[in-house]
């Protein structure tokens, strides 16, 4: 089965939200010359429509007023909650700036845009954005750690259920797991996960009620 969006990258991603350009071939240059990779929308909305999809690391993004700052961010912290947000705000003296951190944006830059304070701020931004996935990586292995080693006390059949998935784990090649509702199939999914050379990647849940067949044939295509 295909592995989706794995963290490991050569380069981070940027996404850039600008409509100005001038402005927006400043970012990309300084962005692209610092050696990450760039992604670049003019509006708003059609960024949000890929943002499960290509995950960025950092998305600068123009501050057009509040409601769209606040559509970003909110946007930002349901689909891809470890992405840190830069806002360019054109007036420095407006309080836009100072709304956008309230917002939960990581910093603001005001217009035009300085290279060289860019270059620094994403680089800020990426470092918390590591920090947040690292955090969480860390809190779902010691969770599943934890169900694991519960699981594993619980009964003779379990130890020999969870001595199959550590043999199975290492395997690249795929697991079916089946069962009842309820009888604990994420949780050996999980174990797998844990035990394998993917642990390091992101353990992404999918219901196939949600899926069309269409959708099933394309996911297994690929």
């Amino acid at each position: 089965m295909q592995e989706h969006n794995s963290r490991v990258r050569e380069k981070p991603r940027i996404m850039l939200v600008e409509s100005e350009p001038a402005s927006a071939r400043l970012v990309l240059a300084t962005l692209t010359s610092a050696g990450y990779e760039c992604q670049s929308f003019v509006e708003t909305g059609s960024a949000l429509a890929t943002l499960q999809e290509s995950r960025p690391d950092v998305i600068v993004a123009e501050y057009k007023s509040d409601h769209d700052a606040t559509d970003l961010i909110n946007a930002v912290r349901m689909n891809a909650p470890e992405t840190a947000v830069v806002l360019l705000v054109a007036n420095p003296i407006a309080a836009a700036g100072v709304a956008a951190i309230r917002q939960g944006a990581f910093d603001y830059l005001t217009q035009p845009v300085n290279p060289d304070e860019l270059a620094a701020v994403v680089g800020k931004a990426l470092e918390i954005a590591a920090l947040r996935r690292e955090n969480r990586m860390l809190h779902e292995q010691l969770e599943v750690a934890s169900m694991a080693a519960a699981f594993v006390a619980e009964s003779v059949a379990s130890r020999n259920l969870a001595a199959i998935v550590r043999r199975a784990a290492p395997a690249n090649s795929p697991v079916l797991i089946e069962g009842e509702s309820g009888t604990g199939k994420e949780l050996i999914a999980r174990m797998l996960h844990h035990w394998s050379s993917r642990a390091n990647g992101p353990f992404v849940k999918v219901s196939f009620k949600s899926l069309s067949p269409g959708d099933l044939a394309s996911g297994w295509a690929d």
